[in-house]
């Protein structure tokens, strides 16, 4: 099939178009090559630089996991023994009810919960580039951020002439290049590099400037402690030379700035490079590095060819055409998004990324390794970015001592067990325990989903055996000691936390049977049985799997007399009385099981099975647009409670095949697309703000989840041109039929790499199978299957085509 797309043009249409000033700082247009992260604002009379890097981190944490965690026994004996419940003294902080023996382990370790701007960890601004010149109120300044290559421009209109200035971030090496030219008569402009003292740790040391061997650089040093070595970062700043046609003052020194005053001629240009290197890099001395990185030998004009050569490379992985250019807008902008913050061989990304606005953030920047730190990741195998997936096993790779410890030093069991949160470095000996959102069982199995996900879609058997298998196998291994240890004759598996929803019950109730461990419980068992039998590893303990897998409950659900289906959060959230449910559950945030079919696919989602039913009518009934209203009785039934979340529902939804909530749908992913680069919309918890505030019924404009939140502008919209789950490709699942689309380089699970296009009711698609494997093809009548021109074999039932496959070789499906 022809390629329907010419990338470069499409993505034109989606280029960033500011016209006047951009100040404020969480709207900052974002850039960067995946390590380093740019966030520039743009004022009438400067551009502002602000720079972060993925390892610029103050990761000194004086966590004390032996004196805080409260052991799994000990939690079970404390219960029986106090026989009430704790939940209360967490969530409504009563002073005068909590004595220093039950403060200690219902709260998180004194280190994390101090308030960020108090303390370590935390990302740190890796400095600032400016340019500034006499620009008034009243100048014009207009600016644009090229998708197709990363450049950002901005244009300040004076009465003879207008100042360009251009900034990059060079995708090959750690350079910022700042590029300033005339056109016309124009004023002085000074540009300078920066780093202002930490605006968080007064203690933290001065930036120093160094001028040696005629090399300016400004750095950093964070001390060690806690187990985290001395850190060393430095920008090696490289000013423009005075020329025939510009004139340059010397180079000035202010404290922890760097001055330079330039002025062009008509037609002149001239160009700023900044290296950017630390100790964490691993290229020996950071400082020399630094400097070796602000000096290429490449002229400007071929560095600037290879930056854009690869963004082309990152653009032709894959790409999409809709009629719908609002959601085709959403893909291509927060799909840039991920190519300015993710990068192979980096340090992995906390929740802000690499974009650094200040010296402190919340929660400390760090991983929650639920759905928070997972929506870097998924979709990174859709769109054809499989090496993202490399970040992720790096991170799992670097953990895994802390995983065993942890498994040892809670439970008392051999194997790996995944807390809430880690930061992206971390000593073992000081990690992070909490003691309640900390005991989501569930988190050891569903950190294990990528790394079974890059089998799925890549089928690399290497790959598997050396980056997925010791963490899959270490997962189930801790499942399976776990149940053997606390699975008692009631059957149930406790006592559990809901994610991110603290509470331990008298009895646990709430605590047992917790929907999204029964999912994950089976899913780790799974996966891991499914690759020891592709390695030939482990017999012994597929059996053991095996076994432990058919004692895991079922999850429950039904349908109510009314004839609406429900699914239970937990073993007894359907017996307790509606206002006690509300106090016991307190959030119903993850209600419905929506991450029962994503990411855990616990069922495929367009299945007749009771529970996907159940789970289908449910989502079905809600209104996502206004979670806490529901739309079976079309009233407020959980006052300040969602029934569903209505972010976290979004895939489940279009997996179900929920096409009446489109719009819906439409609506939330909108409410995510990047705008002017950094800025997102949030889910907050005042549902009851009235719609003609803030649009959305709860939706505000927050800054620090921004970047991560861009995941569902991507991920939503790739699901409904094309899902994979369960083996079966299915083409536009969720695209109105009366819409036109058509996309290239999608990924689908079993090695197979589509493009596809549909319009006035005419499918085709062709399928490059990089891994030989039989393909499986939801289509309305059996299709025709040619490869080289030659005529496939298909077999059809039921709406699924299956035909073999040869590796590495195109397969073109049509109507016959």
């Amino acid at each position: 099939m022809k390629n329907p797309i010419d990338w470069y043009e499409r993505i034109a249409k989606h280029n960033f178009e500011i016209v006047g000033p951009l100040t404020h700082p969480f709207e900052s247009v974002h850039i960067g090559n995946g390590d380093i992260g740019a966030s520039i604002n743009v004022y009438s009379h400067e551009i502002r630089i602000t720079l972060g890097k993925s390892d610029v981190w103050d990761a000194r944490y004086d966590g004390r996991p032996e004196e805080a965690v409260l052991k799994h026994d000990d939690l079970i004996q404390m219960m029986k023994e106090k026989n009430r419940d704790l939940h209360s003294l967490y969530l409504e902080e009563l002073e005068t009810q909590r004595s220093a023996n039950e403060t200690d382990y219902l709260f998180e370790s004194p280190a994390y919960n101090r308030p960020p701007y108090l303390g370590s960890p935390m990302p740190k601004r890796a400095g600032c580039i400016r340019l500034y010149h006499p620009g008034l109120s009243n100048t014009l300044v207009t600016s644009s951020l090229r998708l197709s290559d990363g450049i950002f421009e901005s244009r300040f209109s004076f009465a003879s002439g207008t100042l360009l200035v251009r900034t990059f971030v060079e995708r090959n090496h750690n350079r910022v290049w700042l590029e300033v030219e005339s056109d016309g008569e124009t004023p002085w402009f000074a540009l300078i590099v920066e780093k202002e003292p930490d605006d968080a740790d007064a203690t933290m040391p001065l930036p120093v400037i160094d001028f040696e061997n005629n090399n300016w650089t400004i750095g950093q040093c964070i001390p060690a402690g806690f187990g985290i070595d001395e850190f060393n970062w430095f920008l090696a700043p490289v000013f423009p030379q005075k020329g025939s046609d510009i004139d340059t003052h010397n180079v000035e020194q202010h404290a922890w700035r760097l001055r330079q005053y330039c002025s062009l001629e008509a037609g002149a240009k001239t160009a700023l490079c900044v290296g950017v290197a630390t100790s964490r890099d691993g290229h020996g001395d950071a400082r020399e590095h630094a400097i070796e990185l602000s000096m290429p030998a490449e002229p400007f004009n071929m560095i600037l060819e290879s930056h854009q050569n690869e963004w082309a490379n990152y653009w032709n992985r894959s790409s999409i055409m809709l009629d719908d250019e609002a959601l085709e807008s959403a893909w291509y902008r927060n799909h840039f998004g991920y190519g300015c913050a993710m990068k192979r061989g980096t340090t992995p990304p906390g929740s802000g990324g690499n974009v650094v606005m200040r010296d402190s953030v919340p929660w400390h920047g760090d991983c929650h390794m639920n759905h928070n730190f997972q929506k870097w990741f998924c979709t990174a195998l859709p769109t054809n970015q499989p090496e993202w997936i490399d970040v992720f096993a790096d991170f799992i790779e670097d953990k895994m001592p802390i995983f065993e410890y942890q498994a040892e030093l809670i439970f008392g069991l051999e194997g790996a067990y995944c807390d809430l949160l880690y930061f992206p470095i971390m000593s073992k000996e000081h990690c992070h325990i909490n003691n309640l959102m900390g005991r989501s069982l569930a988190l050891t199995g569903w950190v294990g989903q990528p790394l079974w996900w890059h089998w799925e879609y890549m089928r690399d058997k290497q790959w598997l055996e050396t980056r997925a298998y010791p963490y899959l196998k270490k997962s189930a291994q801790f499942y399976y000691n776990y149940m053997q240890k606390y699975m008692d004759d009631s059957g149930d598996i406790y006592p559990s936390i809901r994610i991110e929803e603290p509470d331990w019950s008298k009895d646990f109730i709430g605590n047992r049977n917790v929907i999204s461990d029964l999912c994950m419980f089976k899913k780790a068992f799974d996966r891991a049985i499914s690759a020891a039998e592709v390695l030939g590893v482990d017999e012994d303990w597929q059996e053991k799997w095996k076994t432990m897998r058919a004692l895991v409950p079922a999850i429950d659900h039904d349908f109510d007399e009314n004839g609406n289906g429900w699914v239970a959060l937990d073993k007894y959230w359907r017996q307790l009385e509606t206002n006690e449910r509300v106090d016991k559950a307190r959030h119903i945030r993850w209600a419905g099981g929506g991450w029962i079919v994503y990411p855990g696919e616990y069922v495929p989602g367009d299945g007749d099975d009771s529970l996907t039913c159940a789970l289908r009518d449910m989502i079905q009934k809600t209104d996502l647009m206004d979670p806490f209203t529901s739309e079976i009785t079309g009233e407020n039934l959980y006052p300040g409670v969602p029934i569903i979340h209505p972010i976290s529902s979004i895939i489940p939804a279009i997996r179900l095949g929920i096409h009446e909530h489109f719009d819906s749908i439409r609506n939330v992913i909108l409410a995510h697309r990047l705008t002017y680069g950094q800025t997102s919309s949030y889910m907050l918890s005042d549902g009851d703000m009235p719609k003609e505030i803030n649009g959305y019924g709860g939706y505000l404009w927050y800054d620090w989840r921004s970047v991560e939140n861009k995941y569902l502008g991507v991920l939503a919209t790739t699901e409904m041109l094309i899902q994979s789950q369960g083996g079966v490709i299915r083409l536009f699942p969720f695209w109105p039929e009366e819409k036109s689309a058509s996309f290239t380089g999608l990924r689908a699970i079993g090695g197979f790499v589509v493009s596809a296009s549909c319009k006035d009711n005419i499918l085709e698609a062709s399928f490059f199978s990089e891994a030989g494997v039989q393909a499986h093809l939801s289509w309305k009548d059996k299709p025709s299957v040619t490869c080289d021109g030659t005529l496939i074999e298909v077999s059809y039932s039921e709406g699924i085509a299956t035909f073999e496959t040869q590796a590495n070789k195109t397969y073109v499906v049509t109507n016959p």
